[in-house]
């Protein structure tokens, strides 16, 4: 299955200049714990994610919601390509534990979102025969090959 195939579209876009309520607003809607930041050519230059709102409200208690997200905005999430194979996405998501979702770049612009979640929701659809030993993943071991899935 390719990433195209279950990321979220239309791309949810966040600005460095919009407000922190909107961005949170945003999360809510569409269920996304991360937003790429994308500048007005649409290329991202940065991400944030749930936590880094939470560690702005934990910080600035008193902090205006209207304020911008300019100063929480952190590193671009990875990203990946729309036509590799989930395969290849989770493998990123087990190298960057802390990443829960992936920009979907096309033609250098982001065109979607993968979240861990939607990734799930593929995975699920596979046929039963993912955790099998004939698929290459070795239950139990601590080397299991890329692009096993362990589901153990």
């Amino acid at each position: 299955m390719l990433i195209r195939d279950c990321m979220i579209r239309p791309t949810i876009e966040v600005t460095p200049d919009m407000s922190v309520r909107r961005v949170l607003e945003l999360m809510v809607d569409e269920h996304a714990a991360t937003l790429p930041v994308v500048d007005q050519s649409h290329h991202v230059c940065g991400g944030v994610s749930a936590h880094e709102l939470l560690a702005l409200y934990c910080s600035k208690r008193g902090s205006r919601p209207d304020a911008g997200i300019r100063k929480v905005t952190g590193t671009s999430p990875p990203s990946i390509s729309a036509s590799e194979t989930i395969d290849t996405a989770a493998s990123l998501f087990r190298e960057n534990p802390l990443v829960d979702a992936l920009s979907v770049i096309e033609a250098g612009e982001v065109v979607g979102i993968l979240s861990l979640h939607n990734l799930l929701q593929a995975l699920s659809q596979l046929p039963a025969t993912l955790d099998t030993e004939d698929q290459g993943c070795v239950h139990g071991e601590e080397d299991v090959p890329d692009p096993c899935i362990y589901l153990g």
